[in-house]
């Protein structure tokens, strides 16, 4: 009979709690199987046994990158490179997380908190809320709208495998935003990554439904399911990146 790798893996543990190799393994194991938050307990346990552990430190950093924290990622990266310059995982790991939080710290501090992006598990995430139209009460919305087709552009050229646009917040759409989602879809996002709409009110669900959108974005109720299929898709390719 089969043994399960994770049961496995907790039952060695179970023998020896205090053994950091026996938590890194197990980490290694969570991350590759997707279960980020695991990943980043059992990186941190094994780091608290074996304060000097490269491994384990690296681990706990690509851990926080998929779970959508670069800040804490990219200090795991410089405590590695501080002692161990020559480092080359640890070095990439630590450029992209620069760059990915600089291109998000542009829109962070430029753009209204209405129309801001961040990066979860490799997946922008574009996180909108209220009245997405080119004017509002509160003034011209075209450049933040401009830096968010710009910063979900070079995102995606750095890595990431795909968008979700989460419109949990959002109370009011023109045609101006149609077009936009369509304009990021073709342009942007193209044909070999994944895109997903995440949360949608009923009347923009149905609004969103009755045009072409729902044609060439899903649609789906939580931002667990947009993520899983936009990261299904990245996994499998341009065949099922729609």
């Amino acid at each position: 009979m089969d043994v399960d790798p994770l049961a496995k893996l907790r039952a060695d543990l179970e023998t020896a709690p205090n053994d950091p190799e026996r938590h890194l393994r197990l980490a290694d194991h969570l991350l590759e199987q997707g279960d980020y938050e695991g990943a980043a307990a059992a990186a941190q346990r094994s780091l608290q046994l074996a304060p000097d552990s490269v491994e384990a430190r690296l681990l706990l950093g690509k851990a926080q990158m998929r779970q959508g924290c670069p800040s804490e990622a990219a200090f795991q990266f410089a405590q590695i490179l501080s002692r161990h310059r020559d480092h080359a995982e640890a070095a990439a790991c630590h450029e992209s997380v620069r760059r990915i939080t600089a291109l998000v710290d542009v829109v962070r501090n430029q753009n209204p908190p209405e129309l801001q992006l961040s990066v979860r598990n490799h997946v922008v995430v574009l996180t909108l809320a209220g009245m997405l139209a080119p004017y509002t009460e509160d003034g011209d919305l075209t450049e933040p709208f401009e830096r968010l087709t710009v910063g979900l552009h070079r995102l995606l050229q750095l890595g990431q495998i795909g968008c979700v646009v989460d419109m949990r917040r959002v109370h009011f759409v023109t045609s101006f935003f149609l077009s936009k989602l369509l304009s990021w879809r073709r342009k942007v996002v193209g044909e070999t990554q994944g895109m997903v709409i995440c949360g949608a009110r009923p009347e923009i669900y149905e609004l969103l439904t009755s045009s072409r959108i729902v044609r060439v974005i899903p649609l789906v109720d939580s931002m667990e399911e947009a993520m899983r299929i936009v990261c299904a898709a990245g996994q499998r390719g341009p065949s099922s990146a729609q």
